[in-house]
This record gives C-alpha cells, sequence and structure tokens, in this order.
C-alpha cells in the first residue's frame, strides 16, 4: 500500500490523500479539505473505470468529455475510461470537500469480486466493458455513506493505518458489485428516507428508464408515487445530486451516443427515439452535453 499526499502543498487544508493498493492494482483517492488557492488536477487514465462517491461539498469535474459540475449534494458516478482517457477536478478557492474516489481494473470486479455482469443494468454493463467513455449517475446507499465516512476518518498511523485502508478498499469494491447489480433495489432496500420516499424514487427511476422519449411531468410522476412535487424532487435530488430533468437529460444523451456510434440510425431516427421531435433542437443539446456535434460520433 502506498500513500501520496497535497497537505504540505499550501493550497489545500486538510486531508487529500491517493492509497494505491498495488495487490489488486486499485487506487483510492480520499478528500477532507478545504481549498486555499484555485487549482485543477488532470488525470490522465487508461483501461479503467472510476467511482467519485461525493458526500458533502465537491469540485467541479471533467468527465467523460463533459462538465459534471458541483451541486453541493451527495452524488455519485460511475465512468468508463477506454485508452487516453481523462479526469479533471477543478477546485476554486474557499471549496470544502468531503469525498473518495476509487479507479478499478473492471476485470477485477468480475474475477476476484463475482460481479455478474448478466444481472447488471445495460447503462452498467456497457461501462463495466469498457464500451467508449461512458457515465452514471448512482444512488448513495446508507452502508455506502456509513463507510466511506469511516474511511475517511481513519483514526490509525502507520502499519494499522495501510491495513485498515486495505479493508476498507475490499469493503468498498464489495458493496460496489452489490449496487451496480440492482442499484435501484439496493437503494430502496438500504437508504437515508424514508421507505414511503425510498420506493418513490425507486418507482420515478423505473419510470424514467422506461419512458425516455416521452416520460410524465413532475406533477405526473408526483401524482404516481403518492408524493408532493416538492417533496419528491428534494427527495430526488437528495439521492442523486442531480435533478429529474438532469437524470432524464444525462439517460437520454448517454443513450444517443451509444445509438449514433452503432450506425444502425440515422441522427433524426436518433433524435426521435430519446424524445426530440427536432433534429435541430436535439443537435444543440447533444453538443452542450458532449461538447462535439452528434454528426461526430457516427462511425467512420
Amino acid at each position: 500500500m502506498e500513500k501520496f499526499g497535497l497537505e504540505e502543498s499550501g493550497i489545500v487544508q486538510g486531508k487529500f490523500n491517493v492509497w494505491r493498493y498495488s495487490h489488486c492494482d486499485v487506487s483510492m483517492g480520499i478528500r477532507d479539505l478545504k481549498v486555499l488557492r484555485p487549482f485543477a488536477i488532470p488525470v490522465p487514465v487508461s483501461n479503467i473505470i472510476s467511482l467519485e462517491c461525493i458526500i458533502s461539498g465537491g469540485s467541479d469535474l471533467e468527465l467523460c468529455g463533459h462538465e459534471r459540475p458541483d451541486t453541493g449534494m451527495p452524488r455519485a458516478y460511475l465512468a468508463s475510461h477506454p485508452e487516453n482517457s481523462h479526469i479533471t477536478r477543478i477546485f476554486k478557492a474557499g471549496d470544502r470537500v468531503r469525498s473518495a474516489g476509487l479507479f478499478i481494473p473492471p476485470a477485477l470486479l468480475v474475477d476476484e469480486f463475482g460481479l455478474d455482469l448478466e444481472k447488471c443494468p445495460p447503462a452498467i454493463q456497457n461501462i463495466i466493458k469498457l464500451k467508449g467513455e461512458r457515465t452514471t449517475t448512482l444512488p448513495l446507499t446508507g452502508r455506502l455513506l456509513n463507510m466511506l465516512d469511516e474511511l475517511i476518518d481513519m483514526p490509525f498511523a502507520g502499519m494499522r493505518a495501510e491495513r485498515y485502508m486495505e479493508a476498507k478498499i475490499l469493503e468498498w469494491l464489495c458493496l460496489l458489485c452489490e449496487l451496480l447489480t440492482a442499484p435501484e433495489q439496493e437503494f430502496k432496500d438500504d437508504n437515508p428516507l424514508s421507505n414511503k420516499k425510498a420506493q418513490a424514487i425507486k418507482q420515478v427511476v423505473g419510470i424514467l428508464n422506461n419512458n425516455i422519449a416521452a416520460p410524465p411531468g413532475p406533477d405526473e410522476l408526483a401524482l404516481q408515487v403518492g408524493l408532493s412535487r416538492t417533496s419528491l424532487a428534494h427527495a430526488f435530488k437528495s439521492s442523486f445530486g442531480i435533478t429529474m430533468s438532469g437524470y432524464l437529460l444525462q439517460r437520454r444523451m448517454d443513450l444517443a451516443r451509444q445509438l449514433l456510434r452503432s450506425g444502425k440510425q440515422s441522427i433524426l431516427q436518433v433524435s426521435l427515439t430519446v424524445g426530440y421531435e427536432d433534429q435541430s433542437a436535439f443537435g444543440r443539446a447533444y453538443k452542450k452535453f458532449f461538447d462535439h456535434s452528434p454528426k461526430e460520433d457516427l462511425p467512420r
């Protein structure tokens, strides 16, 4: 186990460590800090997946070619990084960050932790298989949040610190496999919300995933799951770190890129499939999300 830190750099106050677990080639970042001076950290990555868990605060992220702005809410991003990818974290002076992240060889989850890809949702299967640069938002379950708090507040030093961190990395990977197999069910079974709200969030995620082109509006969604519109919106954002419309946009854009790269549909057909009746409007939304036009993702 190797450890690197930024505590003595003068640009942060608090904890900013990277631990590398050589036994299974996993790296882990731990952050519990206040930013004193603005800085950015570009990290080149290849043939791995990353998991970023933000408990509170945070920084802006450039992930899979798209900016993920700091929302200030608890959130988790799972992303795939094939050859020549990168992640950039952009810290602003005054930011307070409590978060942790993993860089994982995807085969590790299957070969050493028994992840059954066939049981995972299609979006997660594609990430584990490194099918291009992809990202998805995951819920932060109660068990995961507790484990992350224990990891960040690690009370040991020296050899005991190394053994503790090794154990926490293994625990985190086990919890991750459970979450990847059934993210909505895991959240329903283990979450900081009431049973009613947790069930409502699970239903809403299912409805949005199954009706990407023509989802119900927020009032209808709230009526279907038995919550007020305000209560549902707050519960969803506190669970996923983004709004329902942001979640739907992410799903639409990820599906659109997958369809475009397959070459089986025209740009107009893809537009209609993901819910845009106007190809121009789809093109503008796609370029804003990925910073390039749909045409650039068509097969060469």
